[in-house]
């Protein structure tokens, strides 16, 4: 089985770098300037990428392979080389880069049987312009544009392809065709496997062009990614409307009973979903850099995307590592053009993980003290029911709760986080939801929730540690001793009486609460 299939353009990036622009004679900047709209992708046609590469000079320009979903796919390539990766697009003549997108994703052990190999035709091309720390696009579709005959032409052993991975990234292609075969492509693939997750960055181009088939994408998306920008627009925000009413009128478009929308910002990450009827929202601080150390910020987007979807794809990790991860990825991304800052993923992708895997080394004083205010640690995987667990907790009972995503990631080290939520938590709740699945191809929880609970009974003791666990996911192979309440689908609401009587037993609540 594929971990993950990258679906999207694959263009040949032209990347006026800060270095570049410092070489560029002056009155050629406005002129350069001028031909873009600043932080948005504009689409045009091979003529203009010519004037302008003509009129700035080959030289002004740093070449790579590009496109938004072989970004995120080559970054993730890049980060974990045991995960088994795949491609879905059309690959035309990279010229002038020094290697074909082919030779480029099998040396990175990327599957490209669904890669239309077309040298007889120009990839596409982008032409980058930084200003202000903010990227700007010219794109020019090339081959990107027998995307839609290639779908047609293999429709079924695609199905087939698609339908057998964990993971779909799906980004935009310059054709109004492209998105409603897609989106076709993927609604009966999850049909075929219910367990298939699909990430979508629509990208500010399918999002302006309101197509039929980009709505029909964002049904069945669990993933969608958005800059400031694309947020507003899918939001239809106008002057005086609020950020919460955006949101709706996103979840409106979504399935928003599953989905998490990312939403990209400069300073930020903050990540919307839907908790019984009311949206909610989670903000990770980011460390922003000065825009003078700002290099390149072409695809930084892309990279944030490949640091976290790879949480999703490695047992042990959650959401909130994912975006520390992905903020990890960026700051090396920026600071650098293309792609010169991937060699370096690896090694920060395995100092998160043994930040992660130092988690049953920490030492800290007892905690055992009846002075101790009751505090709960809500331990969980990629599923939004730990907010349901949090708001009866903390609208029930008033008690205070530790959850990651609580934390700030901006400067301390993950360890000293959980160390602190360790030092403070009196009881521990951990939920094993069907994020995961076994080589089988059958559900199983995340295997982070197996080391929380370790980690929590060691500390608190067996009597004040719960596992929640959703039915029909794996069983651990070693459950004697375990507190555990079982729940039905996604209804975890079901286990509360029994999650009561244990915390009145433990006196973390009343009699009377």
């Amino acid at each position: 089985m594929t971990d993950i299939i990258g679906i999207g353009a694959l263009n040949v990036d032209f990347i006026a770098t800060r270095e570049k622009l410092v070489g560029l004679q002056p009155d050629l900047i406005p002129e350069l300037s001028s031909r873009f709209e600043h932080g948005v992708e504009l689409k045009v046609d091979d003529n203009e990428i010519e004037e302008t590469l003509g009129q700035m000079g080959t030289g002004t320009f740093e070449v790579f392979l590009g496109g938004s979903s072989f970004n995120t796919i080559h970054a993730i390539a890049h980060t974990n080389p045991g995960l088994r990766i795949g491609y879905v697009g059309v690959a035309g003549s990279a010229e002038p880069a020094t290697r074909s997108f082919i030779e480029a994703m099998e040396a990175l052990r990327i599957d490209t049987r669904f890669v239309l190999s077309r040298d007889d035709i120009a990839a596409g091309r982008c032409i980058s312009y930084v200003s202000e720390g903010e990227r700007s696009l010219l794109t020019s579709p090339g081959a990107n544009t027998a995307f839609a005959d290639f779908i047609y032409q293999n429709e079924e052993p695609l199905l087939d392809y698609i339908a057998s991975a964990k993971l779909i990234h799906v980004t935009s292609l310059f054709d109004p065709v492209s998105p409603r075969l897609i989106g076709e492509l993927l609604s009966e693939a999850k049909a075929r496997n219910p367990w298939l997750k699909i990430s979508l960055d629509p990208g500010h181009e399918w999002i302006s062009s309101r197509e039929e088939g980009m709505f029909e994408l964002l049904k069945v998306a669990d993933y969608v990614f958005l800059n400031n920008r694309e947020f507003l627009l899918l939001g239809h925000h106008r002057p005086g409307t609020s950020t919460i009413q955006v949101t709706r009128q996103i979840f409106r478009l979504c399935n928003a009973s599953s989905v998490l929308v990312v939403l990209k910002k400069y300073d930020s990450i903050t990540i919307y979903y839907k908790l019984q009827g009311r949206i909610i929202s989670r903000v990770f601080p980011n460390q922003v850099l000065a825009p003078e150390l700002i290099e390149d910020a072409t695809g930084a987007g892309d990279i944030f995307a490949a640091g976290f979807l790879t949480s999703i794809l490695v047992p042990g990790m959650e959401c909130s590592h994912g975006v520390e991860l992905g903020l990890r990825f960026v700051h090396s991304k920026l600071v650098v053009p293309g792609y010169k800052s991937f060699s370096k993923y690896a090694g920060i992708f395995s100092s998160l993980i043994d930040e992660i895997a130092s988690f049953p080394h920490i030492q800290s004083d007892d905690i055992s003290s009846t002075d101790k205010p009751q505090s709960v640690f809500i331990g969980h995987g990629h599923s939004p029911l730990w907010a349901i667990v949090e708001h009866h907790l903390r609208e029930t009972h008033a008690l205070n709760c530790e959850i990651w995503e609580n934390q700030s990631r901006t400067s301390q080290h993950v360890v000293n986080i959980l160390n602190q939520m360790l030092n403070v938590a009196t009881f521990a709740v951990i939920i094993a939801t069907a994020d995961d699945e076994t080589k089988e191809g059958l559900p199983r929880a995340r295997q982070n929730v197996l080391h929380e609970i370790g980690l929590f009974q060691g500390r608190l003791g067996f009597n004040r540690v719960v596992l929640m666990m959703q039915e029909n996911i794996e069983e651990f192979s070693n459950m004697a001793g375990l507190q555990v309440i079982r729940f039905s689908d996604n209804h975890i609401e079901q286990g509360f009486y029994e999650l009561d009587s244990v915390l009145r037993r433990e006196k973390v609540i009343t009699q009377h609460n």
